[in-house]
């Protein structure tokens, strides 16, 4: 929320630093999401209500989305099928992206993933 000031009101992309992808789907994307002018400010405040409420802070931000989906603002996808990405929130999520990447991390091997 230190942003809301900053980008409330204005178009933004959000890119969350724990996922990885093939490049043709920044490509496409421009990013992890893009949120528009209007948009951006009903998230803002949505994201805001929830903190306010206590029993809301354990919540993914992924929340807000649900609830403004409930009250029918509009939200669109970008076609990404057959495109590699993971999210990488554990080591196990690391070993899985690697697997999807390829690369190696074991000791000796030179070879990393291809994020």
């Amino acid at each position: 929320m230190l942003a809301a000031d900053f980008i409330a009101g204005s178009a933004f992309v959000k890119l969350d630093a724990d996922v990885v992808f093939e490049a043709e789907i920044l490509r496409r994307l421009l990013g992890s999401e893009k949120i528009g002018a209007s948009t951006a400010t009903l998230l803002i405040a949505e994201l805001q209500a929830m903190m306010e409420d206590v029993d809301n802070l354990p919540e993914y931000y992924e929340g807000a989305y649900e609830r403004l989906i409930a009250k029918d603002v509009a939200f669109h996808a970008v076609d990404i099928t057959g495109l590699k990405w993971t999210e990488i929130d554990t080591r196990h999520d690391f070993d899985a992206a690697e697997k999807i990447f390829g690369g190696s991390t074991e000791p000796g091997q030179k070879t990393r993933p291809k994020f």
